[in-house]
C-alpha cells in the first residue's frame, strides 16, 4: 500500500520482484538490500504477484533512534547493502523468537536494532537507489521545508517555476498520490511530532495553517489512528 507513518521502518529485503519507492526515489530490489524509511517519507512497493516476496520488517519509534547516528542515516540514500554480519542480526531473531518469552524478546529486540543500527552507520553505503526524480524530489525537497505554511499549488508554482498542471500531474504519475492530499499528511505526521514534544494541538492546528480545528482532528484520526489530545 502507498503510505506514509510516524515511526521509523527498516525492511531487509530476502527475495520476491519488487521496486521500492520512497519520497520518489527508486530502487529495483535484489537478495540483501534494505531500506531505512524515516517518518513521514511516503513509500510503497510495486510487486510482481507471481514471485514469492520475503523481507522482514522492524518498526520502531524514532525516540529509539540513537540522535548522533540518526542525524547521520537520515542525511543519506534510504537504500543500502547489507554485509553478511548485518543480515545475520534478522537471522538471529528468527532463532530467539521459538526460545524466548514476549518481556525477554523485546529486551533482545531492542539490543539487536541497536546493534543493526551502529552497524549501517559504520558501514559505506554502497546500495543508492536506481532513480532519484528531479522534478518530484524538487516538490518534495520543498513541501519538506514549508510545512508551517499555507501550501497550495499557486504559490509551489511560482516558487517552483512550473505550472500547476504539470506539478499535480508530474506528482501523480510518479507519487501515485494527489500532491494535495500527500500535503496533509506530511502536515500531520509533522504536527504528530509537535504534540510529541510538547505543543498543545489547538496551535499546532494554527500553525500548520489548518481552516479549522474539526479539520485538523479528523485528518489526525485518520493518519495517526488517535485523536491529538489522546496522543498527548
Amino acid at each position: 500500500s502507498k503510505h506514509m507513518h510516524p515511526f521509523v521502518e527498516i525492511l531487509y529485503f530476502v527475495s520476491g520482484d519488487a521496486q521500492y519507492n520512497v519520497e520518489g526515489e527508486r530502487k529495483k530490489l535484489k537478495s540483501g538490500d534494505c531500506v531505512l524509511i524515516q517518518p513521514g517519507k511516503f513509500h510503497f512497493a510495486e510487486v510482481n504477484r507471481f514471485v514469492l516476496y520475503e523481507r522482514y520488517v522492524l518498526k520502531f519509534p524514532e525516540n529509539l533512534f540513537p540522535e548522533t547516528i540518526k542525524k547521520k542515516l537520515f542525511a543519506q540514500s534510504p537504500f543500502y547493502r547489507l554485509t553478511q554480519e548485518e543480515i545475520n542480526i534478522f537471522k538471529a531473531l528468527d532463532n530467539y523468537y521459538s526460545l524466548m518469552n514476549d518481556e525477554d524478546m523485546y529486551i533482545v529486540c531492542i539490543s539487536k536494532l541497536l546493534e543493526l543500527l551502529a552497524l549501517l552507520d559504520n558501514t559505506k553505503q554502497n546500495s543508492i537507489g536506481d532513480e532519484d526524480i528531479s522534478v518530484v524530489s524538487k516538490i518534495t525537497n520543498y513541501i519538506e521545508t514549508h510545512l508551517e505554511d499555507n501550501l497550495n499549488l499557486s504559490k509551489m508554482s511560482e516558487e517552483l517555476s512550473y505550472s500547476e498542471s504539470y506539478i499535480s500531474n508530474c506528482f501523480k504519475k510518479e507519487m501515485h498520490i494527489p500532491i494535495m492530499k500527500y500535503i496533509r499528511s506530511k502536515k500531520i505526521i509533522h504536527a504528530h511530532s509537535m504534540i510529541l514534544n510538547g505543543a498543545k494541538p489547538q496551535d499546532v492546528c494554527e500553525r500548520l495553517n489548518f481552516n479549522d480545528y474539526s479539520t485538523f482532528y479528523r485528518q489526525y484520526l485518520k493518519v495517526i489512528g488517535v485523536s491529538p489530545s489522546e496522543d498527548k
